[in-house]
């Protein structure tokens, strides 16, 4: 079964982004987590507490400007499908207008139908994006110390859980990231395939006007 499923992955990753953007190779596992942070660290808590500080603030900036990101493309994609599928219907039509102009009415449906798939692959890759795994951050009864726990094991504490918490948000954020980059590939194809569209479309326009 594993063979399979690793041939399987191969013959996936060698399908050209043109036709099907995607990302290649293994994904990266999720974090475990685990207890960096013990007693031999007291005397430098105060300057861990520091860093995870500035990359927590750091990571929340980076969070936001994705999360953003994915929505604008969301939001872009949607108003390019709607113009797609009223190409489409106006490509299918082409034909009966002149029966000369019907092999590129058929090529234009094709370039139409093309761009239709990348635009797809562009909602499927920023749909999930937006609903991966979720974050993680301390809850109340991580921050409340727990009974006869000294004030350094507490602290001990809470810099492993922070650290485990960073550890993953930046893994969410990273196969977001993945996905937006899988979205971004699929919209450039999109608008390419419509570049030539509008080429053609002036083609025929010209040849019914000749």
């Amino acid at each position: 079964m594993v063979m399979r499923v690793s041939v399987v992955r191969k013959l996936y990753d060698c399908i050209p982004d043109w036709a099907w953007p995607h990302l290649t190779g293994d994904s990266k596992p999720a974090p475990e987590d685990q207890d960096i942070f013990g007693v031999e660290h007291v005397d430098s808590l105060d300057e861990i507490a520091s860093v995870l500080s500035s990359r927590l603030v750091l990571l929340e900036k980076r969070t936001r400007a994705v999360e953003s990101k994915l929505l604008a493309l969301l939001t872009l994609t949607s108003v390019l499908s709607t113009g797609v599928a009223a190409s489409l219907a106006a490509a299918t039509t082409l034909g009966s207008v002149n029966e000369d102009a019907k092999l590129l009415a058929w090529f234009a449906v094709f370039i139409v139908l093309y761009a239709a798939i990348q635009i797809l692959r562009s909602l499927w890759a920023t749909v999930d994006g937006l609903v991966r795994r979720g974050y993680r951050q301390l809850s109340p009864v991580d921050i409340v110390p727990q009974s006869d726990e000294a004030n350094v094991a507490y602290r001990i504490r809470l810099l492993n859980l922070q650290v485990n918490h960073l550890n993953w948000n930046e893994w969410v954020v990273n196969e977001k990231v993945g996905c937006m980059a899988v979205a971004h590939a699929a919209l450039k194809n999109a608008l390419t395939a419509i570049f030539i569209l509008v080429l053609l479309t002036l083609g025929i326009a010209a040849y019914h006007l000749a």
